[in-house]
């Protein structure tokens, strides 16, 4: 199935053409080694599939939506346009098409999410997350609001996905764990998240979002245990506990010379007689 790869530089319908957003800058060839990542960006990369395929699509289109870089030491980093880029390189391209945006660390972040935020029609909840944190070290939640057509409370509730441990986060992107129960879960200490997640794993257990509040309302203050949870996880098991008696409870009853099943086999045949006589009044 071939993938459409015109998604990749067309706005989303709520935003005017991204293009217009530098639609009076240069566009510069440069050579393709120059070209670094920026760092730690909340984006995924594509997989090997998809990325060969988009290779395939610009060895016969080229690239026509050029990538976004600013100036980073002896060469350039890029701030849009990490995937064509990849794709440009296993396309055999030695030089990949640029709008060069010379700004501050601050700037850079926001081109980086804005842009990415209005190309892409997917977004995973870890990077819808992270774009919107790095939104809000720059503006306020009311104004991300307003751009996203989102509710505040709801870019809130993102954030508070960043709070997540790794694991559990890649549990929220793939669905294994609910959003809701992620966010719940996001009010939890790392040293109870690391906890909860070993627990998981080894218990083949589904955080619900009804558990991941019942964690939130009560877990934020205590260190979790595997009791705890088993009682989370399975409020109506109860467990069954084993009985054990040592031979001196027995000793003024029966002969130290008594084997412990003779031991056993009297004592069943007491409590058998003592309930038949005593089941029409207990």
């Amino acid at each position: 199935m071939k993938i459409d790869f015109s998604k990749e530089s067309k706005p989303r319908a709520s935003f005017s053409s991204f293009e217009t957003l530098f639609e009076n800058e240069n566009i510069k060839q440069l050579p393709v080694d120059l070209l670094i990542p920026f760092e730690d960006q909340p984006f995924k990369l594509y997989h090997a599939e998809k990325l060969a395929e988009l290779a395939a699509d610009i060895k016969e289109n080229g690239i026509l939506s050029p990538v976004i870089v600013r100036p980073f030491n002896t060469k350039y980093q890029i701030l849009s346009g990490h995937n064509r880029t990849n794709a440009g390189k296993l396309a055999g391209l030695n030089t990949i098409p640029c709008i060069i945006k010379d700004c501050d660390e601050r700037t850079a972040k926001l081109i980086m999410v804005n842009s990415n935020l209005i190309q892409r029609e997917e977004l995973l909840p870890s990077e819808r997350a992270y774009a919107y944190k790095i939104q809000k070290e720059c503006s306020s939640v009311k104004s991300i609001a307003l751009k996203e057509s989102q509710d505040r409370r709801q870019i809130q509730r993102y954030i508070r996905l960043t709070y997540l441990i790794k694991p559990l986060l890649e549990k929220v992107d793939c669905g294994e764990i609910t959003f809701v129960a992620g966010v719940n879960l996001s009010y939890l200490s790392q040293l109870n998240q690391q906890f909860l997640t070993e627990f998981i794993d080894e218990n083949e257990y589904k955080v619900t979002p009804k558990i991941s509040q019942i964690l939130k309302l009560k877990c934020q203050d205590f260190n979790l245990t595997e009791d705890f949870l088993f009682s989370i996880f399975n409020p109506n098991k109860i467990e069954k506990k084993k009985i054990t008696f040592k031979r001196e409870d027995f000793s003024k009853y029966f002969s130290d010379t008594l084997e412990p099943d003779k031991i056993k086999e009297s004592i069943l045949n007491i409590l058998d007689e003592y309930f038949k006589n005593h089941k029409n009044t207990t």
